[in-house]
């Protein structure tokens, strides 16, 4: 099942949401430079962590 709400549609959404689901998970990190690396560097582990629990724990990710 799809669990990133930016890529859901509002039936899909309206299907899940609170019959099903009653979690949704809000990855953050910051934006900064890191020289030679990318600027989201900071929002990879968030973004990972989040994809791996709203599996775990049946949720969505916002």
């Amino acid at each position: 099942m799809q669990r990133q709400l930016q890529r859901l549609t509002t039936r899909n959404i309206r299907k899940l949401v609170p019959d099903k689901i009653d979690t949704i998970l809000l990855p953050v990190g910051t934006v900064e430079a890191h020289g030679a690396a990318a600027l989201g560097t900071d929002n990879f582990i968030p973004e990972s962590l989040a994809e791996y629990l709203a599996d775990k724990i049946d949720a969505l990710i916002a």
